[in-house]
Order: structure tokens, then C-alpha cells, then sequence
């Protein structure tokens, strides 16, 4: 009953409870209905629906779904191949149910498994020989808090397999065979090594005078032979194995039909063999030991001629060729040798041996039956760094003010001593924030470089950058070299015009030509700034050309001065024009100011002269703007001291004590060039004079000029109508007045003198003026 329903209901209270234990993998959920009764008459009741979800805790470990596990693998198959999946479940839910592998002990780092599909896989060859058997543990475990886990065995069996590695001891087999032989009889056995190996023989459609046995490797006479007829058969053989992957080696058997009393020879009369430079010596080249399958006497091996003063070895029992010193393919990138295998006492004959086809050479070569020619080519290693045509020295270039976006500035060569990808240099400007670098691109294969902005306003200036040239085409592991380039930036008449009867074309595909005859003949390194039809004012004549040249200085490598070089060419200028006849060399002659100006387009002049009009229109609008600021200043002050002048005459008390500083006895507070400087600046405010309004002289003085206010400086001349008529003619000079009748100047600027600032009184005295 409880394992159906473990729940309970309080009668009275409608409380739920649990009886016994509740397993949610065995049921998560219960749905009943709870009925509520009343106990009135007649009894009444309702129902509800309830659902008790029962929550999971993590109280099952992950079950494997057999245990242990078994697997065979191959022995020698590489790593990553599959062993097993191992699989097992957990009855919990959420992370609870989570299941995640790993391996416990006994794989010794040969396995690893997948930790969320339990896939297991080798990380390296298995031996059987080694180890034949693996004992491991696996470990299942949840994701659950606490985390429950669970083990199995994987027990993984190391299949054997034919690992034998057929190996022949030599790659050519030479052996003598007497005519007289017999078919049937075995004249050689192969032996590949120890290993259950099946031997074949490939060229069967061109051999029939001999039979390989497939499990022993016997090699049998088919048929009789006859030395006339052949006198040479060549036998490919393999050794092979079943296995996976297969493996096999081949031969080659070379036999000589003969009288069976040895037979010393080559089985190839040219042998080219590869040797890396910079190889630690000594270093063994060639093993020619190939010819002595059959021996009746003692072979003798040698170098005959030339052995590069000792550079190359043969040992005479062995045949081996070896060199003893580490070679140098920039030095010398082949060596030829002639060597010798001989039984003592046997007459000698040979042939000729042509230096054909491979070896690259006409010379020919005697070779008797017991020689060989043994050419050795020097393989190349990156050894070598790119090296600039300048040496060390700075790269030194021009463009003239008129070159524009993609103009080609210069070519950038250098060379590598390697050959093929290791000479193959890539370049790349080094960019740095602070140097011209960003203005000029290089193209990574020719090295050309051509600029990126225009130079119109930059004449006389120089740029500078640096360029890496990188070989084994610009790859990390290259060897690379930095050479630093400046840029002049050359108006044309820092250049010497070269003028040809010949079209831009023509010229252009023979400037180097040129340039390099004029470097020659004037000892500058003569460079090309542009080309261009030639121009004589504004027609242009496309059948000739104008060369603009400069010059670098081959010991200072600077620019040469125009006037240096167009010394030297005006100097060897006959040798010049019959030396370049075929290009018509009509003119050499530095560009002037004057002559630069002439060769200008109406355009091109209507635009400096519209461009001279707007700049003068300009300065004489700032003349006149200035002019009348200065105009419209002076207005203001005298209309200021009108309103002064005005307000003095509706208040002539006002007048004698402020208006009038000539009926002051003595000096107003302040300095004297104070009042001089409020005066001229028209804001001079009331002093406190010291002259007392019950002088009767001053005040008699006072009202006879409280209607003569004097203007600032500059006023009067504006408005001369306005002045006192009662000091129209008089004026003041070196602190004496004199009479002016026709002058308007204000008695104001009479101020300046020995007296600077005195009474009217002071004044008379000294200076007598009738008075009107």
C-alpha cells in the first residue's frame, strides 16, 4: 500500500504526510484527489486535485553497462586509432545524471579516453613485443554535489602482426655467371633479413633466362646462355611481407655472362649523388662496393686522377667515397671523379664515356670495364644573406616636385649567393611613426618603389625610411638585410635636361643604356628623375623626348650639384652625341627659372596671374578695412567731446571748475602726463583743482572761456567750424604762440612744451598773446 501511495492525509488538518521511503527513480510523481466532507444535514462535500512532483538528490552513481570490457588492437598501427567506447548511465536527473569519463591506472600513457563519450583511443604505437596485455580501470563519475562515481575493468589484448621489416643489404647486386652453367642451378640467393618474406621478380616480361623462387629468394637458370647473343641481364627484385600497411624493399641484380673467373665491374657507369653543404666531415658520399658477389681474387678500390687535393677519399677494401671536409656550393657547386675497382693482373680495356646530358659539359671521359664517373652536386642551404647592390651604403634617390601618387621613384636590387627558395627575397619597408615610411610602397617581388602622396609643395626636402630585404621569400626563417633609403625631393631646375630626337617609348626602353654609359663616362652614378615628351612652350613634340637627369656621388653619396654635372656631360658632349647617335641627342642644358616659366600652358600662367589679383585684392581690402576702424574711432571721440562741449555751455559754473584746466594756479592732483593721456583718450574725469572760485581774476577768465571748450587731438581737424574763434589764429611752438590764421589746430595740443602744464596767468606772462 505504501509503495503505491507512501502519502497520508490529517482528517482534520488537510496536512499531507509521507509513510516510508520515496524513490524518485522509481516514481516521480503521485496525482490524487482529497475529498472534504461537512457534517451538516444533508452532508455536503468537495474534491481537489493534487500532484506531488518528487525533487531528485543525487543518490545514484553512474552503472556501467558490462563489466570489464574487452579489446583488441593491432600492434605497430599509428596513434589515434580507436580501441573502444566505454558507455554507462546514471538514474538521476539534471547534472545529477551527468555522466563524464576518465581512465584510471594501467594505460601507461599508451590510451586516453573521451571524457563525454567514453571513447577510447591510443596516443602512440603499440608493441606486442613490448607489451602485449593492458590492465585498466575506468572511472565513470556525475556531475552530481556531492559527486558519486563508479569503475569497470577495460581489459585491451595487443594483436601480433608480421612486423618484419624486409631490407636488402645492398640496392645493386653484380655477380658473373659462367656460360657454361646449367639450367636449373641457382646462381645467387637473396636475403632481405629474418622475416617470413615472399620474393618476386618484377621485369619477368624482360627476363626469360632466369626465375626467382618466392619463398627462398633462390635465383635459377631458366635456359642455357650464349654470350653472344647477351652478354648482360638486369633483375628487379622485391622482397615483401603481408602485413598492414604492407612493406617491401627492391633490388637490382646485375649479371654478367662470363667465363666464371670474376668479372670486376661497375653495374652503372655514372653515378650522381647530392651532398648538402656545410656537413660535419668526414662524411661518407657513396658506397661503391656493388661487385663483389662472386670475387676469385681481391678487389682494389681507388681514385683515379684528380682527388681536389685530398677533399675526397676512397677506402681501397671497401669502396666507400668518402669527403673529408664540410663543402662550400658558393666556392663550387660540382665535383667530378673517376674511380676504380680492379683484380690485380687483369688486362684492362675499356671505352669512352661522354660528359652529356646530366652533368652539363662537353668534356669526355676514357673509362676502362673496372671504372666508373662519380658526379657529386653540392646541394644549397640558406647560408647566405641578402645583399644590397650598395654595399653598405645608403640608398640615395630623387623625384621631381611634379611626381605624383604611383610615380616610380626607384628599383631596389639585391642579391642572395643560395639559389632557388633560399634566394628568393621578398622586400617590405619598415614602418616607423617617425620617419617618411607611409609616403612610399614597395613592390614585395621587383622592389620598385613609388610614392603613395605628391610632393608639390615639399621642393628641397629629403625623406628617409629603411627597407628589409628577407629571403626564402620573406618567410620567418629567412636571412634578411636593411638598407637605408633617402628621397630628394628636385624642382626641375635642379636638373640637366637631356633632349633626344627619339619618342618617349624608344627611350624608355633603353635608359638603362643611357644611364649607365653616363655614369660610366662621368664617374657619378647617373639616375633618371622622369621622361616626358619634349616641350617648347606650349607645343609639345611627341617624337622627341626630354630626359631630366641627376647624380649621386659614388664617394659621398649625395646629390651631385647641377652645375657639376652639367660641366661634366657639356664637357664630353661630342663623345656623348657619337656614342648615343642612335638616339639623337639634341640638346644637354640645365632648366632656368625663365625657360621653366616659358614652357607654361596659357592655363597655367592665367592661373598664377588670377591668383596674384586675388592676393593683392586681399591686402588692399585689409588697408582699407584698417583705415576705417581708425576712422570710425575718431568719430566716436568727437562726438563725446560735443556732448561735453554742450553740457559745459548750459553750465558755465561747471565750466570755470572743470571744463577750463588753463584757470588752475598750480597743477591738478595726478601727474601731469596722466592728464595729458585722459585728455588725448577724450574720459578724463574732474580733478580736484586747487584754484579757488573766489579768485575774481580766475573767475573773470573762466566765464569768458566756459563757451570755448577745446576738443581731444584730431577733433578740430574733423570739425574746424566748431572751434573757438577767439584762438582760431593763434597756435603754440616750442612753448611760444604764435599767430596762424588759417590753422586749426585746438589749443589743446599747445600742452607739449618746456611749461608742460602752468596757468593762463603763468602763461601771459611769458608768452604775450592779444587778446580778440
Amino acid at each position: 500500500m505504501f509503495s503505491e501511495f507512501p502519502f497520508t492525509v490529517d482528517s482534520k488538518t488537510g496536512e499531507l504526510f509521507a509513510q516510508g521511503i520515496i524513490d524518485r527513480e522509481s516514481k516521480s510523481s503521485y496525482k490524487y484527489q482529497v475529498l472534504a466532507n461537512d457534517f451538516g444535514e444533508p452532508q455536503l462535500n468537495s474534491t481537489a486535485d493534487v500532484i506531488v512532483e518528487v525533487i531528485d538528490v543525487n543518490d545514484e552513481p553512474p552503472r556501467f553497462y558490462t563489466d570489464p570490457y574487452l579489446a583488441h588492437v593491432q600492434e605497430n598501427l599509428d596513434p589515434g586509432q580507436k580501441v573502444t567506447q566505454i558507455t554507462a548511465y546514471d538514474s538521476d536527473s539534471g547534472n545529477n545524471g551527468l555522466v563524464f569519463y576518465k581512465l584510471g591506472v594501467g594505460h601507461n600513457n599508451k590510451f586516453y579516453i573521451d571524457s563525454k563519450d567514453g571513447t577510447v583511443w591510443t596516443l602512440s604505437t603499440l608493441d606486442y613485443e613490448k607489451q602485449a596485455f593492458y590492465n585498466m580501470t575506468v572511472i565513470a563519475y556525475d556531475q552530481g554535489t556531492p559527486s558519486l562515481s563508479s569503475t569497470a575493468k577495460l581489459w585491451v589484448t595487443v594483436a601480433d602482426t608480421n612486423d618484419a621489416v624486409p631490407e636488402f643489404s645492398k640496392a645493386v647486386y653484380t655477380l658473373e655467371v659462367a656460360e657454361s652453367r646449367q639450367p636449373g642451378d641457382i646462381v645467387f640467393k637473396l636475403d632481405a633479413g629474418k622475416g617470413d618474406f615472399k620474393y618476386a621478380l618484377l621485369n619477368t616480361d624482360e627476363i626469360d633466362a632466369f626465375d626467382v623462387d618466392g619463398s627462398t629468394g633462390d635465383i635459377r637458370l631458366v635456359k642455357a646462355l650464349d654470350s653472344v647473343q647477351q652478354s648482360h641481364y638486369r633483375l628487379l627484385v622485391e622482397a615483401s611481407v603481408d602485413s598492414d600497411p604492407p612493406k617491401s624493399d627492391t633490388a637490382e641484380v646485375n649479371i654478367i655472362v662470363g667465363t666464371g673467373h670474376g668479372v670486376r665491374l661497375f653495374p652503372s657507369r655514372l653515378y650522381e649523388v647530392t651532398v648538402f653543404e656545410n656537413r660535419l666531415a668526414p662524411l661518407v658520399v657513396l658506397d661503391l662496393n656493388a661487385t663483389d658477389e662472386i670475387a676469385h681474387k681481391p678487389v682494389l678500390y681507388s681514385i683515379v686522377g684528380h682527388d681536389y687535393n685530398g677533399l675526397f677519399v676512397m677506402e681501397a677494401d671497401t669502396g666507400r667515397l668518402t669527403v673529408t671536409a664540410s663543402l662550400d656550393r658558393e666556392k663550387r657547386d660540382r665535383y667530378s671523379l673517376k674511380v676504380r675497382a680492379e683484380n690485380v693482373g687483369r688486362h684492362r680495356f675499356g671505352r669512352e664515356i661522354s660528359r652529356s646530358g646530366p652533368i652539363r659539359s662537353t668534356e669526355s671521359y676514357h673509362l676502362a670495364f673496372d671504372e666508373a664517373l662519380v658526379v657529386i652536386e653540392v646541394g644549397d642551404e640558406n647560408d647566405n644573406a641578402p645583399i644590397f647592390e650598395v654595399q653598405g651604403r645608403p640608398i640615395v634617390a630623387a623625384v621631381p616636385l611634379e611626381a605624383s601618387f604611383g610615380y616610380q621613384v626607384l628599383r631596389i636590387t639585391a642579391k642572395d649567393a643560395d639559389m632557388g627558395y633560399n634566394s628568393a627575397i621578398r622586400y617590405e619597408i619598415i614602418r616607423k611613426p617617425e620617419d617618411a615610411s607611409t609616403k612610399f610602397h614597395i613592390d614585395p617581388v621587383s622592389g620598385v618603389v613609388r610614392s603613395m602622396v605628391t610632393f608639390a609643395l615639399d621642393g628641397g626636402r629629403i625623406y628617409g625610411f629603411d627597407v628589409k630585404a628577407t629571403d626564402r621569400e620573406g618567410s620567418e626563417n629567412g636571412h634578411s638585410a636593411v638598407a637605408n633609403v633617402f628621397v630628394y625631393v628636385l624642382p626641375e631646375t635642379k636638373l640637366v635636361l637631356f633632349v633626344a630626337g627619339r619618342t618617349p617609348l624608344a627611350i624608355e626602353q633603353h635608359v638603362d643604356k643611357i644611364l649607365s654609359y653616363l655614369s660610366n663616362l662621368t664617374g657619378y652614378d647617373v639616375k633618371m628623375a622622369k621622361l616626358e615628351p619634349h616641350h617648347d612652350g606650349e607645343y609639345e613634340d611627341r617624337e622627341s623626348t626630354d630626359l631630366f637627369l641627376y647624380a649621386v656621388h659614388r664617394d659621398t653619396n649625395d646629390i651631385v650639384d647641377t652645375e657639376t654635372l652639367l660641366n661634366a656631360l657639356e664637357q664630353r658632349s661630342e663623345l656623348i652625341v657619337s656614342n648615343l647617335d642612335s638616339f639623337n641627342i639634341q640638346r644637354i642644358q640645365g632648366v632656368s627659372v625663365q625657360e621653366k616659366i616659358s614652357q607654361m600652358g596659357t592655363t597655367e600662367i592665367a592661373i598664377i596671374a588670377l591668383s596674384s589679383v586675388i592676393f593683392l585684392g586681399a591686402v588692399l581690402g585689409i588697408a582699407l578695412l584698417c583705415s576705417s576702424c581708425k576712422k570710425r574711432k575718431v568719430r566716436r571721440r568727437h562726438t563725446s567731446w560735443e556732448q561735453q562741449r554742450l553740457y559745459n555751455i548750459k553750465n558755465p559754473l561747471m565750466g570755470k571748475s572743470i571744463g577750463n584746466p588753463y584757470g588752475s594756479r598750480s597743477t591738478p592732483n595726478g601727474t601731469v602726463d596722466n592728464i595729458k593721456a585722459a585728455y588725448a583718450n577724450g574720459d578724463l574725469s574732474v580733478p580736484d583743482y586747487n584754484d579757488s572760485l573766489g579768485d575774481n581774476q580766475s573767475m573773470k577768465r573762466n566765464n569768458r572761456r566756459s563757451r570755448q571748450q577745446v576738443p581731444p587731438d584730431g577733433a578740430s581737424s574733423l570739425n574746424p567750424s566748431n572751434a573757438s574763434p577767439k584762438f582760431e589764429k593763434y597756435n603754440k611752438n616750442d612753448s611760444q604762440w604764435y599767430d596762424m590764421r588759417d590753422g586749426a589746430d585746438s589749443i589743446a595740443s599747445g600742452f607739449s612744451g618746456a611749461s608742460r602744464f602752468t596757468s593762463w596767468s603763468s602763461r601771459r606772462n611769458n608768452n604775450p598773446v592779444t587778446e580778440l
